[in-house]
């Protein structure tokens, strides 16, 4: 449900997206908080790419612990920003900035933890990646 509302979104903006999930994978968690983060994610992604722009989304199997990335084709975030970006309010400077209350990434955090998990953020050679394990 979720990657087709990404489908769509990404129509409108004439995006290319790349999937890349293992054959056969079970996670045990919260599967409504889990679409929460994931949602956030994509939504975020879409929303910084710009018109024409590609997305990857990958999930990941490794010791036990599932990862799920998604990539977008974006400027850099700052070194301020990849630091901050999980802060309650914390909004990324204006030039990526429309609308938001700077609160999703902060759930997403929270959410990922009560998981027991962790989320990752980094600037990539095309763009910003955000991630999470659990």
């Amino acid at each position: 449900m979720i990657f087709e509302k990404l489908e769509i979104a990404a129509q409108a903006k004439n995006l290319r997206i790349e999937f890349s999930f293992p054959d056969d994978f079970t996670v045990t968690a919260d599967e409504s908080r889990i679409a929460q983060v994931i949602e956030n994610f994509v939504t975020n992604a879409v929303k910084y790419t710009a018109t024409g722009g590609h997305v990857n989304v990958t999930i990941q199997n490794r010791n036990g612990k599932t990862t799920f990335s998604i990539e977008n084709e974006s400027p850099p975030l700052s070194d301020e920003a990849l630091q901050k970006v999980w802060d309650t309010f914390y909004r990324v400077d204006e030039s990526r900035s429309s609308s938001g209350t700077g609160l999703g990434l902060a759930i997403a955090k929270s959410i990922i933890e009560l998981h027991g998990g962790k989320c990752y953020v980094q600037n990539t050679k095309t763009g910003v990646k955000f991630s999470f394990t659990i």
